[in-house]
């Protein structure tokens, strides 16, 4: 699957594994600016960076390997409840000035079934192609749209049968792009203050798909239990694509802490 993406795609895998915010590493960190004047330096590892150079200028995408199916929520990107893509993004930017962001992704490492009559390998091989493509956002720019998956097999549909951006296409034009790396910077710094001012309060986000303490690991330390006096988890109003798009395009107002 990964062979067929990249023989697809103008996008060429240029890094793997690579390390950002290491004394050793090529990609800078990324700098949370705090209250104070000081700075929180993130550092980590991008699974892989993909690269296209053009006419149109040099493009950057991320792409995270995950063992299960995971999508970019845009609820959950606004509240700063998914905010690792974006950072990656951040990072693999800051090493290529003038790189524009043409998109994150998820990329579900899975080896599944496909429910197709006996015998039938292409249509197997077509449907277990489906389930392996791309999820996030990419940018909603037609040419780009067209390099990045010529036909169709490394992400979902973006592009209509005339060569328009789909309604549905999970994309957004270069400036909202823009505006959502710097809304998840700016949300990433709100949380790293608030942690380091102390804010430990247990108050678990719920949207109609998260429920944070479902898959917590740390029930113990917790002690988080509904039926205590003022335990109520932080109910947060759901997004759409295009009302998060809204939000975080041209004259925005700043990010609010998750």
């Amino acid at each position: 699957t990964f062979t067929r993406h990249a023989l697809d795609s103008g996008f060429q895998p240029r890094l793997f594994e690579v390390r950002f915010g290491y004394p050793d590493s090529l990609l800078p960190p990324v700098a949370l600016g705090m209250p104070d004047g000081t700075e929180v330096l993130l550092r980590g590892v991008i699974d892989r960076v993909d690269v296209y150079e053009g006419e149109e200028g040099v493009y950057l995408r991320v792409v995270d390997y995950k063992s299960s199916p995971r999508k970019l929520e845009p609820t959950a990107l606004w509240w700063g409840l998914q905010l690792q893509l974006s950072l990656y993004l951040l990072a693999a930017l800051g090493a290529k000035p003038g790189a524009e962001p043409a998109g994150m992704f998820y990329f579900h490492l899975d080896d599944p079934l496909a429910d197709v009559a006996s015998g039938a390998q292409e249509a197997a091989e077509r449907e277990i192609a489906k389930m392996l493509r791309l999820q996030g956002i990419a940018l909603s720019d037609v040419e780009i749209l067209q390099v990045m998956d010529r036909h169709g097999l490394g992400m979902p549909p973006m592009l209509n049968k005339d060569g328009t951006v789909s309604a549905r296409a999970t994309a957004m034009p270069l400036k909202a792009m823009h505006g959502l790396l710097r809304h998840g910077k700016e949300a990433a710094e709100k949380l790293a203050a608030a942690m380091r001012a102390g804010n430990i309060s247990i108050s678990p986000a719920r949207t109609g798909f998260l429920d944070a303490c479902k898959y917590c690991p740390y029930p113990g330390v917790c002690r988080w239990d509904p039926r205590l006096p003022g335990a109520r988890p932080r109910f947060l109003p759901t997004l759409s694509l295009q009302e998060l798009q809204e939000r975080v395009g041209p004259g925005a107002s700043p990010a609010r802490q998750a």
